[in-house]
């Protein structure tokens, strides 16, 4: 009865474990949305930032694309390294 009883709850949390991989990897296999004002840009092409981005004559645009991401990694690095 024991073995009975252990094997039905490794099964359990085997079983689990592997929803938890399954439903992440169906969530990621998932084609992306696209939003409704989407406009195709083909390499090479010139976009006009002044029209989309409020800016002063004469001063730069500064557009910054930050990730989180990359973030964790550096830290990793300086945590290992330990800088």
């Amino acid at each position: 009865m024991r073995k009975l009883l252990l094997s039905c709850w490794l099964l359990l949390l085997a079983s689990g474990v592997c929803y938890i991989f399954w439903s992440n990897e169906w969530k990621y296999l998932q084609p992306t949305p696209v939003p409704q004002n989407y406009e195709a840009v083909s390499t090479g092409q010139h976009i006009d930032i002044d029209s989309k981005l409020p800016s002063e004559k004469g001063k730069p645009v500064f557009i910054h694309f930050f990730n989180p991401i990359v973030l964790v990694h550096v830290l990793t690095l300086l945590i290992l390294t330990r800088w």
